[in-house]
């Protein structure tokens, strides 16, 4: 694996007058009756990537927001495209381990767990199930505590 900064091209959301009466949307499951499945609308743009793994025990998620644990799992990196091996035995690892953070939590939600693939950016192409996060988000977190 490559170490070391990175510059890439990132899908960014536009800033659309649209959004001001209307919130960014995408739905990920199909509609019939030819309403839209997204307003959203990507630029690209050139940014610097940096790689933390040199500082990785520096982030703390109380500090930083995020935090980067390693976490062994029993599932192989073949079975990531089996649903039901995710939901029955890859999330409640996953959830064990959350518990152990400091001040843990005694109740785990997983708001958007998709698994990634790779795919091909292209202008104003919404993110559609299942690829891999070439567009820059912000992550949703509801404080359990």
């Amino acid at each position: 694996m490559a170490s070391g900064d990175v510059v890439a091209e990132l899908g960014y959301l536009q800033k659309l007058d649209l959004y001001r009466h209307e919130k960014p949307f995408q739905i990920f499951i199909p509609i019939d009756d030819g309403q839209r499945q997204t307003n959203l609308e990507f630029e690209p743009r050139t940014q610097k990537i940096v790689d933390i793994r040199p500082n990785i025990k520096s982030f703390q998620l109380d500090a930083q927001g995020f935090e980067v644990r390693e976490c062994p799992t029993a599932v192989s990196y073949e079975s990531f495209q089996n649903e039901e091996l995710i939901k029955s035995q890859y999330l409640p690892e996953i959830e064990e381990e959350l518990k152990f953070i400091e001040d843990g939590y005694d109740r785990i939600f997983f708001f958007d767990w998709r698994v990634c693939t790779p795919f091909v950016f292209a202008n104003n192409t919404s993110c559609t199930y299942r690829q891999a996060g070439r567009c820059k988000h912000i992550d949703n977190f509801i404080d359990a505590r």
